[in-house]
C-alpha cells in the first residue's frame, strides 16, 4: 500500500493533475525521468529546471519527475549503468562497493572522479540507459493527459447542461479564448471602469474588482451563470490596470519593457438561480524583452487598445513576451482551469431559493 501511494503521488499525480498543456507537461516528465536516471549526484532537480526553461517544458512536473534518483534505487541504477558503459567500451566492471563510494562522495570531491575507470563507463551508459528508460514516458505522459482532458470537458458538459452562461466582459481575447474551448456564452458587457486600490494589495483588488463585475450583470439576469475577470500586472509593487488612451499604454509598456513582473488574473463566478458566489484567482510571473519607444509606439498603434490591458500587445507579439513562468491563459485575462476548479464548487449543492430572494443576494 505505501509503495503505490509513493507511486501515485510521485509519478501518476504530478502528470494529471498539473495546469498546463499536454506537450510542456509530457517534456517535463521526459526531462525529470531522464536527469533522475543519470548520474548526476546531488543536482538533478536544479539541472532538470534549467532543462525545462531552456526546452519550454513544465519546470514542475520536471522537478518532480526525477524521484529515480532516491536513495533506495541510486546505487543498484547507477551499478546497471556502469555495468551497460563497461560492456560498450569493452571494460571490465568495477565492484558495486565503488559505486557505494561514488555516491556517498560530497560534492566538493565529486571532480575526483572525472577520468577515472568508474567515470567513462558510468557516463556512457548512464546516457544510454535513461534515454531508453525516459522515452516511453512522453507518449505515456501524452494519453494520460488527453484522457484527463476528455473526462473534465465531459463533467463541464454534464455540469453546464441547459445553463446560461453569461461573461460579463468586452475583452476580445477573453471571448475569443473561452469561445476556442467549445462553451457556449452570452455576452454581457460591463461598461465598468476599475482601477487598482493602492490601499490593499493587488490580489485582494483583483478579486474585488471581479467581484464587482459580476454583481453588477447579476442584478439584471435570472438562473443564469455570470461570470467576470480582472486582470492586474504588478511590478515593483506598482499595479497596472487597463489604459485611459493610447498615451497611457505607451507609458506602461515603457514601466514594463526588460522587466519580470507578475500578471494577476481573479475571477468570479454567480449563479443567480441560488445566489451563490465563488471568487478565485491565479498569478504567474512574465519576463519582457526591453524595447525602444519607437518599438512600443509601433506596438500600440499597430494592435490597438480596445479598452483591454497593457498585455495585448505583449500577448500577441512574441518580440515582447520572453518567457512566462505559468498559464499564459492567466495572462490573457482568463485561466481556464480556474474557471474549470469553480464550476463544480459553484453548481455542486442547489438550495431552493426563490428567485426574488436570489437576486438580491447576488446584488448585496
Amino acid at each position: 500500500m505505501k509503495l503505490r501511494r509513493f507511486f501515485y503521488n510521485r509519478v501518476i499525480r504530478p502528470i494529471i493533475t498539473v495546469h498546463d498543456k499536454p506537450e510542456p507537461v509530457a517534456l517535463g516528465v521526459f526531462i525529470g525521468i531522464f536527469i533522475g536516471t543519470t548520474p548526476t549526484i546531488g543536482i538533478q532537480i536544479p539541472l532538470a529546471i534549467i532543462l525545462a526553461a531552456i526546452f519550454r517544458a513544465n519546470k514542475i512536473v520536471a522537478a518532480a519527475m526525477t524521484w529515480p534518483a532516491n536513495p533506495l534505487t541510486m546505487v543498484p541504477l547507477y551499478w546497471f549503468q556502469h555495468c551497460v558503459g563497461a560492456k560498450i567500451l569493452g571494460k571490465p566492471p568495477l565492484h558495486v562497493s565503488d559505486i557505494q563510494a561514488l555516491v556517498n562522495t560530497p560534492l566538493r570531491d565529486l571532480w575526483k572522479v572525472i577520468g577515472s575507470d568508474l567515470f567513462w563507463p558510468l557516463l556512457f551508459g548512464g546516457f544510454v540507459v535513461s534515454v531508453i528508460f525516459a522515452a516511453p514516458w512522453y507518449p505515456l505522459s501524452l494519453w494520460l493527459l488527453r484522457i484527463r482532458r476528455r473526462r473534465i470537458d465531459e463533467r463541464m458538459a454534464r455540469i453546464l447542461a441547459g445553463r446560461r452562461l453569461a461573461l460579463a466582459s468586452s475583452s476580445e481575447r477573453r471571448q475569443r479564448l473561452v469561445r476556442e474551448w467549445g462553451y457556449n456564452f452570452e455576452v454581457a458587457e460591463t461598461n465598468i471602469r476599475t482601477a487598482p486600490n493602492c490601499k490593499t494589495t493587488p490580489v485582494k483588488t483583483a478579486l474585488h474588482n471581479a467581484r464587482f463585475k459580476a454583481k453588477k450583470v447579476a442584478v439584471g439576469m435570472s438562473d443564469a451563470i455570470v461570470v467576470a475577470a480582472e486582470t492586474l500586472t504588478v511590478y515593483q509593487g506598482k499595479a497596472y490596470g487597463k489604459p485611459r488612451d493610447e498615451a497611457d499604454a505607451i507609458r506602461m509598456l515603457r514601466e514594463l519593457s526588460g522587466t519580470r513582473h507578475a500578471v494577476i488574473t481573479a475571477i468570479c463566478a454567480i449563479d443567480t438561480g441560488t445566489g451563490r458566489i465563488i471568487v478565485d484567482h491565479d498569478e504567474v510571473v512574465v519576463h519582457t524583452h526591453k524595447m525602444t519607444d519607437e518599438q512600443i509606439q509601433a506596438f500600440v498603434k499597430e494592435t490597438g487598445l480596445s479598452r483591454t490591458g497593457p498585455y495585448k500587445v505583449q500577448i500577441e507579439n512574441d518580440n515582447l513576451i520572453k518567457r512566462n513562468d505559468g498559464h499564459i491563459d492567466t495572462v490573457i485575462g482568463f485561466p481556464r482551469y480556474i474557471f474549470e476548479r469553480m464550476m463544480p464548487r459553484l453548481l455542486k449543492r442547489k438550495r431552493n431559493v426563490p428567485e426574488s430572494q436570489a437576486a438580491h443576494k447576488a446584488s448585496a
